[in-house]
């Protein structure tokens, strides 16, 4: 059964999620918009930047509750499938899955911005999904960005991959009297993670992808909301604050039982989801302190060369009106 069938009942019964597709690079994505409930529009959107394979699938109902999260704080948020995930159009076998899926983020941010007029987006992504939002928050511009236990190194979380596969192996093997259990490793040079498959070229892209502080510094607003059992983010943290970025930093409970825990029992980290939504709601303040209360009444006087009538010199006005 796919996302939109699974979903469909109850984004109908509250009536503030939107089924859609969005074009990304000549192909379509599938998305839901979540919309302000509870709150009137602050100017802020958020777009969801979700984990990859069985972590995703684990992490679903948790997602989603992220997303409910910041819409009912005002904020229209947008979570959609990468390319060749869910319901989005499918991809190459061959292709570059970090580079297709880091276009498909700058995809749904513009789309979140067409669609809303939102002034203000952050990014919310989720273990290989937050390695992802670093990676877009270079090609577009973004006002803040958040990462829930976030892989750091593309290249220690295909370690990792290989670790649990082999082990995962090891003991299908145990079980069937040992017998040998093919590795469903690429001859190509890619490789699966949990059964979700990984090209060659995106293997060599996470090798050396990573998110440090000069990939992060320029990010007006960051929030890294670390898992408490195994944190891995206290260092970025210090180097962000000690280049003078408005960084803040959670080790927090619950991560295991969002990702790594069967999707049938996985619950929501209560604990993580009320520190994001704190932190979303600082940024509105700050934002709304900024923001000079007369901003609708500018004039903007455009100098068009060769246009209208010359004798007039060809210039116009243009006023806003809302």
């Amino acid at each position: 059964m796919n996302a939109m069938a699974i979903e469909g009942t109850r984004a109908g019964e509250s009536g503030s999620h939107q089924p859609l597709y969005f074009p990304s690079g000549g192909q379509q994505l599938f998305g839901w918009l979540h919309h302000p409930t509870g709150a009137a529009a602050c100017g802020w959107g958020v777009v969801v930047c979700k984990p990859f394979g069985y972590e995703a699938l684990c992490a679903h109902r948790s997602v989603r509750a992220f997303a409910d999260a910041a819409a009912q704080l005002g904020m229209p948020t947008l979570r959609f499938d990468y390319l060749g995930t869910g319901d989005s159009a499918d991809i190459d076998p061959s292709a570059d899955q970090v580079e297709a899926w880091t276009r498909d983020i700058v995809s749904a941010v513009a789309e979140l911005r067409r669609l809303t007029g939102v002034s203000h987006v952050c990014l919310l992504g989720f273990r290989l999904g937050a390695l992802l939002a670093a990676l877009a928050a270079e090609k577009c511009q973004v006002n803040a960005i958040a990462l829930v236990a976030p892989v750091l190194s593309g290249r220690k979380y295909l370690r990792e991959a290989r670790t649990a596969q082999l082990a995962a192996e090891a003991a299908e093997a145990e079980a069937g009297g040992g017998l040998q259990v093919n590795t469903p490793a690429g001859t190509d040079g890619g490789m699966e993670v949990s059964g979700y498959a990984l090209s060659a070229a995106t293997v060599a892209s996470l090798t050396v992808a990573e998110i440090d502080a000069a990939r992060l510094v320029r990010v007006p607003d960051i929030l890294l909301v670390d898992r408490s059992d195994l944190p891995t983010a206290r260092a970025l943290s210090r180097s962000l604050r000690d280049q003078g970025a408005a960084a803040e930093h959670h080790e927090l409970p619950g991560f295991v039982e969002m990702m790594l825990t069967a999707p049938q029992f996985a619950t929501r980290p209560q604990a993580m989801l009320q520190a994001t939504g704190e932190w979303l709601k600082r940024l509105q303040a700050q934002t709304s302190s900024r923001v000079p209360a007369q901003t609708h009444s500018a004039t903007v006087q455009l100098a068009l060369q060769g246009q209208g009538d010359p004798s007039s010199g060809g210039s116009l006005t243009e006023r806003p009106v809302f």
